[in-house]
């Protein structure tokens, strides 16, 4: 990648992006060659194009071969689903690039996709954008088609509806009828499947349908996630003037350099803060969490100006930091220290565990990062009172005010006392807000999975190395993995940077309102905080809202994301959940939060079961790639055992279960 090959600036995008049609597919199946409910074998695909519903089913004639052949093979559900839609005559199902959606389907319906692909890499080519388990998207070609004329898109609808099907059909097409209770247990020839399949095709259908079109009313278009639907619906619809990407430092001149200033911005670029600060909570715990605080965050000025560097100690020259402040937003590379008297410090430090782990501490000591410098201003706080001993290098970029109308104008739509209010644009609003930062400090190396026939030549990374099969086998691979860099213009990382900055700053100042009012903070997470402390409370964009109001809870916080709040009142606690309103009995849970759990085994009996040394145990799909890479002909669930294996590593463990800072130096060896 040459260096000012791509573009210096983000510019707004001009005109009106076309809306693409809908599509939309589903798969039942059944656990292996039972009539249980499962996810290994599939007997009905259901096809939808908004207007005809068309269901695939198994010709008997499959019936003979082995459970897990049966849906690929000739004249299979899949088999006859694909062989229906990639036809390069079928002119209805396809302009130049058509898009099938399926509910988590990079989780599981894309999956028998993949494996009947595989074993048809002589008529079509494919790529695979995987991220995080998923198969984000499936881009197929004909073989001797080029890939521009003609593609087919497989892509997962819940990376953009990021909710249940029957919540988004609820919340996005409530005229619909509501779904009716099936049992997954009926056998798979009764025609009632069919009914059930079909609803959900619809649901999809047209709670994608409405989605599209509210973001195409906002002169947005839509992304294959909703990440990149808000970016294209802020350049589009909001973006006043191109901003400045300053990419490079003022001193490169590599024709090769992919973004030297740019790498420097990632080292100081961290997420959230989730911490324990106490183990137990009895009877006098309030959870509060900020209203959008990354939103909040953006109607800030962001550091999308010129750019300026200084080497060494700035705090040497006169009036220097109040010239710069009133025009510029900071990023220092300097050494910090911090007493142990702190109890609850402000700066992020990526603690090296491992050369394979690496952890997100706020530790005290003496240690040297890259920070913002909103965040540096706390090191004078007298609930921190540390120094900066050190100043090696800082960069300031000029600051604009550039995401108010497009914040302001989503957040009107969330307030529920508008007469205007709806339910649907609420939603969307509130996607596009807290979806949009991430893109900017969105990482450029990828991985793709591509397609490989006997015969094709081995695929390249973007440095020129050889790509590896997924399976190791380099003679009879048919799918492997390369390494892609991009570089869109929408990489700016100064302004993910600026914004998880100001978001973490709200949350220690949050922390510090309870501990000055002689509180004790005993949980935080990314935005929200659990204290024996009220707060004060409001309803705009970064203020505190109390959760579960009137309850009188104990908390048990185990490890970040195991944590159970419980009903203490000695009567029952009428919440809302999931639009509806459920009674809590005493002594049982409000919430419960088990990373790495099944939603479905996150209950008050498995945490009290996996806090005591046992296991919990669930199923799941297997992902992707493991079925690529084993060769399998599609999804299997396998048998998870869930227990504590790992101990509370961010902070240190004292007597009455309080935690104490990480000292750097001290109880660290780097």
């Amino acid at each position: 990648m040459k260096k000012g090959k791509v573009d210096a600036y983000l510019r707004p995008i001009e005109g009106l992006s076309e809306p693409k049609d809908v599509l939309v597919y589903d798969i039942e199946s059944k656990q292996g060659d039972t009539q249980h409910p499962g996810f290994s074998r599939a007997f009905l695909l259901g096809f939808y194009d908004g207007k005809f519903y068309k269901p695939f089913r198994n010709d008997p004639c499959v019936d003979k071969l082995p459970w897990y052949e049966r849906a690929n093979a000739q004249g299979g559900c899949v088999d006859k689903f694909m062989r229906e839609v990639l036809r390069i005559d079928a002119v209805q199902y396809q302009s130049k690039t058509s898009k099938f959606y399926a509910h988590n389907g990079g989780r599981f319906d894309s999956t028998f996709l993949l494996t009947w692909l595989v074993e048809h890499t002589d008529e079509f080519s494919h790529e695979i954008i995987s991220v995080q388990g998923r198969a984000q998207s499936i881009e197929v070609w004909p073989k001797h088609e080029k890939r521009s004329k003609i593609s087919w898109v497989f892509t997962d609808s819940a990376l953009l509806l990021q909710m249940p099907l029957a919540k988004a059909g609820k919340i996005f097409c409530p005229e619909m009828p509501k779904m009716v209770e099936f049992s997954l247990f009926t056998h798979e020839c009764h025609k009632s499947w069919e009914i059930y399949n079909k609803r959900d095709c619809e649901t999809l259908y047209h709670a994608m349908y409405k989605f599209r079109d509210m973001v195409y009313r906002m002169n947005g278009a839509l992304g294959m996630t909703a990440p990149a639907t808000a970016m294209q619906t802020f350049r589009r619809g909001f973006q006043q003037e191109p901003i400045k990407r300053n990419a490079h430092t003022k001193t490169c001149k590599s024709k090769v350099c992919d973004g030297c200033m740019q790498e420097w911005v990632i080292r100081g670029y961290h997420g959230g803060r989730t911490e324990i600060f106490k183990s137990y909570a009895k009877e006098n715990l309030f959870y509060y969490d900020i209203n959008s605080s990354y939103a909040a965050s953006m109607l800030e000025p962001m550091p999308v100006g010129d750019m300026k560097e200084f080497s060494g100690d700035f705090r040497t020259t006169s009036n220097f930091l109040d010239k710069m402040l009133r025009k510029y937003i900071g990023m220092v590379e300097c050494t910090v220290h911090i007493p142990k008297t702190c109890h609850i410090p402000p700066l992020p430090y990526v603690w090296k565990k491992s050369k394979a782990i690496q952890k997100l501490i706020f530790p005290v000591g003496t240690f040297s990062g890259i920070w913002n410098w909103e965040e540096l201003e706390l090191l004078s706080h007298p609930l921190v009172g540390g120094e900066i001993i050190d100043i090696k290098k800082s960069v300031w970029f000029q600051k604009k005010r550039v995401f108010n109308e497009f914040i302001e104008t989503l957040y009107k739509l969330r307030d529920k006392n508008s007469p205007d209010y709806d339910i649907a644009l609420s939603e969307l609003a509130k996607l596009l807000m807290n979806s949009l930062y991430g893109k900017f400090g969105m990482k450029r190396d990828r991985e793709m999975l591509v397609s490989l026939d006997t015969g094709d030549p081995w695929p390249k990374n973007h440095d020129g190395t050889w790509g590896r099969p997924i399976d190791g086998d380099h003679d009879y691979c048919k799918i492997w993995v390369v390494k892609n860099r991009i570089d869109a213009p929408y990489i700016i990382p100064q302004v993910s940077q600026h914004i998880t900055s100001l978001s973490r700053k709200r949350l220690w100042l949050g922390m510090a309102e309870v501990m000055g009012n002689g509180g004790d903070v005993f949980y935080s997470d990314t935005d929200s905080i659990m204290s024996d402390r009220e707060m004060r409370e409001g309803s705009k964009l970064g203020e505190w809202k109390r959760e579960f109001p009137g309850a009188l809870l104990n908390g048990v916080f185990i490890l970040p994301k195991l944590y159970a709040l419980i009903n203490a009142s000695g009567r029952p606690y009428v919440m809302k959940k999931d639009e509806k309103e459920v009674s809590i009995e005493p002594w049982d849970a409000v919430a419960v939060k088990m990373k790495g759990v099944g939603r479905a085994a996150q209950t008050l009996t498995n945490f009290k079961k996996i806090i005591s040394g046992g296991e919990v145990g669930f199923s799941r799909v297997e992902q992707h790639r493991t079925i690529l890479r084993k060769k399998l002909h599609g999804p299997i669930e396998v048998d998870v055992a869930k227990k504590l294996r790992t101990n509370y590593e961010k902070r240190i463990f004292t007597k009455d279960n309080v935690t104490r800072a990480i000292c750097v130096g001290e109880d660290i060896i780097e």
